[in-house]
């Protein structure tokens, strides 16, 4: 559970500076009355960090952070030049152009799909092994 007081500070002296800001911003936000001691500033600051900030965390992390739009645009990245390719390749032999429309076809849906998709599902799957550590060593 976060508490202001366990926090690290990197020049030790610069704590009561770290209290006295966070007081002046609690107090300015009238999150507390501007009259609260820094006692008062401090414990309301806590309590706002652990009522707001797990649920940040969640929805960045824990969540998709994309929206389906970038998904999209990133299949559409990967996989529109292959998509030409393999269409102007059949116009080029003179295919059927049910054959063309049946390539162009596959090929976008392979954009608008399977690409976006397999983003959605790294994310997830990265975002569910954030904690391990010490695998990287």
């Amino acid at each position: 559970e976060f508490d202001v007081h366990d926090c690290i500070c990197f020049l030790e002296a610069d704590r009561p500076v770290v209290y006295g800001n966070i007081a002046t911003l609690m107090k300015a936000s009238r999150a507390v009355h501007r009259h609260a001691s820094e006692d008062e500033a401090l414990g309301a600051f806590n309590a706002l960090v652990q009522s707001i900030l797990p649920n940040a965390f969640d929805r960045a992390l824990g969540q998709r952070y994309f929206q389906l739009k970038h998904y999209l645009f990133f299949g559409l990245c990967a996989n529109g030049p292959a998509t030409l390719d393999y269409t102007c390749a059949e116009i080029a032999r003179d295919e059927v152009p049910r054959k063309v429309l049946g390539t162009f076809l596959y090929q976008s849906l392979l954009a608008a799909s399977l690409w976006p998709l397999s983003l959605m599902l790294m994310e997830v799957v990265a975002s569910r092994f954030l904690h391990l550590q010490g695998w990287r060593e």
